[in-house]
């Protein structure tokens, strides 16, 4: 019987075959590689740079296919394990792309990277929920510091495809934390999934790559995410959940506004990104002055308004101390409030006193 410090040994690559010939080894189809992202054929399909760079291979019927660094794998007793937590990793990468200083190629970078990251949430997720195996490519190179990746990529000088299934034997859809457990199927049943399937942005590999590459700033791109996401499951259960909008009069729900506590882009799971607990239904000015952080709202639910707000447009847009959100009984939404201020708001807030 092979030990299992004598397999994570025999699994460390030797030599770096193409990647389209391991992914083809794996069962998935690899005749998209023959051309580029813009369509233009490739004399030697093998030399497919965005194909080579991703992370994540086939699914939604095929093979699930994922890369993973040779110094991540472990020995847990008897067995191999690779642990990980996809939003972890792209919260990181959210905290990298928002500094300040950061410069056109490094958000270009950084946002691949965060494309990639929740392309691997989702293989980790169909595996998980359909008790699928998944195939595992093993890379041994060079991997930036975390503070590095902004600047560098990692480069993997070797590779090899496991002859062994890999199983999810947990994923965890509120803080993405998985484990990946090699050749040793799970023995119980996945949890349901509490979306029903719904439709997210982030499963759509087109839409997350356009919004990677398009020349548009994060606002543009909020606005997209929001008028695709607002169109569907999140709108229905935030408009059941508020039966109006939730800081003013309003209740006719075709001129209010699915909008996310913790905006999409710094979602990284689904229930992030889905999740009733992270929206709220609003009136457009409303929505739009909450998007942007000129108000917020204390664990009390009571409207706090920045100090960068023109006390000229409160009174215009009808803003004042006074409001709050209509419901006390959605106590579920208080974390997203706290991120949303910490991270969104334009603090500080300006001394309120009743009108």
């Amino acid at each position: 019987m092979t030990l299992p410090n004598e397999v994570l040994l025999a699994l460390r690559p030797t030599h770096s075959p193409p990647v389209r010939q391991l992914i083809e080894q794996a069962g998935v189809d690899v005749s998209g590689w023959a051309v580029d992202k813009n369509g233009e054929e490739i004399p030697n399909p093998n030399t497919n740079t965005y194909k080579n760079s991703q992370w994540t291979f086939g699914g939604s019927g095929e093979p699930i296919v994922v890369c993973v660094w040779w110094k991540d794998l472990a020995v847990k007793g008897d067995h191999l394990s690779h642990d990980g937590s996809s939003k972890g990793y792209s919260k990181d990468l959210g905290n990298a792309l928002a500094a300040p200083d950061r410069t056109s190629s490094e958000a270009q970078r950084l946002r691949g990277k965060i494309v990639k990251a929740h392309a691997f949430d989702r293989a980790v997720y169909e595996a998980s929920s359909k008790e699928l195996p998944l195939r595992m490519v093993v890379l041994d190179g060079e991997t930036p510091d975390e503070e590095d990746s902004a600047q560098v990529s990692a480069r993997a000088s070797k590779r090899l495809l496991d002859d062994a299934d890999w199983y999810a034997h947990t994923y965890d859809p509120f803080s993405g934390n998985y484990e990946l457990v090699r050749g040793i199927p799970p023995v119980h049943a996945p949890p349901p999934d509490p979306f029903g399937g719904a439709e997210d942005p982030a499963e759509d590999p087109a839409f997350q790559q356009f919004l990677a590459d398009a020349p548009l700033s994060e606002t543009e791109k909020d606005a997209l995410i929001k008028a695709r996401v607002g169109q569907g499951w999140f709108r229905d259960v935030l408009v059941k959940r508020w039966r109006g909008c939730a800081v003013t009069n309003c209740t006719d729900s075709a001129l209010l506004i699915a909008s996310h506590i913790l905006p999409w882009r710094l979602c990284t799971t689904r229930v992030e990104r889905l999740g009733v607990s992270n929206g709220l239904l609003l009136a457009p000015h409303i929505d739009k002055a909450f998007d942007i952080g000129l108000i917020s709202f204390d664990d009390a639910f009571r409207i706090l308004i920045s100090e960068k707000m023109r006390k000229g447009d409160e009174i215009a847009l009808n803003i004042h101390p006074g409001m709050t959100l209509k419901s006390r009984e959605h106590s579920d939404i208080r974390p997203f409030l706290k991120r949303h201020r910490e991270e969104i708001f334009q603090a500080p807030a300006r001394v309120l006193t009743t009108r």
